[in-house]
């Protein structure tokens, strides 16, 4: 069995499937894909993968692409008796939800949050996108009045496809400090896959962020006498 995962820290979606391989320790083999360049599209897998997006797994002569398809692609093979996939029929109809939500709410604020840090040398994002990621900070803590976790009291993979972007947007509007919301987001720490399925991309962005934000506000020639 070999698992090659196209991937990089700056897609949160990347990470999310790096979780899960981490989660069902699997052996994946990371090809690093440089998104920052726009050669990024040359890469190895442009005839198979046409769409050319991040993640990008590839098992065997076989090439699958979206995160949530390769997460499911895994669990269904690799994680039959996971418990990131519940059995309970309700619990699954909210992981699904809560999966849509990631994709509709969660990942467009974040990409919008940090396309104009990274790729247009703001230092700052408007007024009404702080607004819109607290409104959905805020419909995240009330899911978690009743459960540690978005669907229980176990992590699934809902909760693994929402911390790559809930981990990402903290970097630049921070969640209110003893929220569920703080809580939930610190929890994940315990786990042992964490560190390494997304802790040690997210330092990553971080450090980048912050070198684009001290650039666009104090300029280049600061920065190297820092």
């Amino acid at each position: 069995m070999t698992i090659t995962l196209f991937y990089s820290p700056f897609c949160p979606p990347a990470r999310t499937v790096l979780l899960v391989a981490k989660a069902l320790k699997l052996p994946v083999k990371i090809e690093q894909v440089d998104l920052l360049s726009t050669r990024y599209k040359q890469c190895s897998f442009k005839k198979q993968h046409p769409e050319k997006t991040i993640p990008c797994l590839k098992e065997e002569n076989h090439f699958i692409w979206d995160s949530h398809a390769i997460s499911d692609y895994l669990l269904n093979k690799y994680g039959q008796r996971s418990k990131l996939r519940p059995k309970n029929f309700i619990q699954k109809a909210h992981v699904q939800r809560l999966i849509h939500f990631e994709s509709e709410k969660l990942l467009p604020l974040t990409f919008n949050a940090i396309t104009p840090i990274v790729f247009r040398g703001k230092s700052v994002i408007s007024n009404t996108l702080v607004k819109s990621i607290n409104k959905t900070y805020s419909m995240l803590d009330r899911e978690l009045l009743n459960y540690d976790w978005l669907t229980g009291n176990s992590p699934s993979i809902a909760d693994l496809c929402c911390i790559s972007s809930l981990s990402t947007l903290d970097l630049i509007v921070p969640v209110e400090e003893n929220s569920n919301l703080f809580f939930y987001m610190q929890q994940f720490k315990e786990l042992p896959y964490y560190q390494e399925g997304n802790q040690d991309g997210l330092n990553i962005v971080a450090g980048v962020l912050l070198d684009k934000i001290v650039k666009s506000r104090f300029g280049t020639k600061v920065c190297k006498n820092l």
